[in-house]
């Protein structure tokens, strides 16, 4: 009897052991395949014009704050460039409001409706929009708590998008890298 009895608590510990494995398990692979499937709302957010699902997964401040140094270093480049080869101090002074104001353009796009309004539905039913970019990309873990998104457009163009975990299964958009905007020319 006492065999017996010994024998049920050891098949009970070994059940109790096994569910505890089977629920970690579950628990890291949520943890560690979440960046993917935030990269899939993000995809369906824009497709269906989900502007408060965007605002939840994209912080565009920070975006936008990424991309504003990108283009102000671009643009410095581009104006001392052009200054040393023609020695038209005024052209680059006129070229760099110019690239100011276009930058400021461009930075104003950086939201939420931006993105959607960039979705163009032909007449033959098939629809272009910044979703296509994150149906083919690789994303990498940098780090714990942050992964990069490489994505490609149809020119070729590279361009990356950094992630921060920002709890236990979500992710949040912080930072853009273009690294056409970081060539020095």
């Amino acid at each position: 009897m006492k065999n017996l009895n010994l024998r049920k608590v050891q098949i009970e510990k070994r059940k109790v052991v096994f569910f505890l494995v089977v629920a970690l398990s579950w628990v890291l692979t949520y943890s560690v395949m979440s960046p993917w499937r935030t990269v899939k709302e993000i995809h369906d957010a824009i497709l269906e014009e989900n502007v408060a699902e965007l605002n939840k997964l994209i912080d565009f401040k920070s975006v936008r704050s990424s991309l504003e140094s990108q283009l102000k270093n671009w643009a410095q480049n581009r104006i001392a460039n052009y200054t040393a080869s023609t020695l038209d101090v005024g052209g680059a002074l006129l070229g760099s409001f110019v690239l100011a104001a276009q930058a400021e353009q461009l930075l104003n796009q950086v939201s939420a409706e931006g993105i959607i309004s960039m979705n163009e539905k032909r007449e033959d039913g098939i629809t272009y929009s910044v979703a296509g970019l994150l149906e083919d990309y690789d994303l990498d873990y940098v780090g714990l708590n942050e992964v990069r998104i490489k994505v490609t457009n149809s020119d070729g163009d590279v361009g990356y998008v950094f992630m921060k975990r920002t709890g236990f299964g979500s992710w949040k958009v912080y930072r853009v890298y273009i690294p056409a905007l970081n060539k020095r020319a």
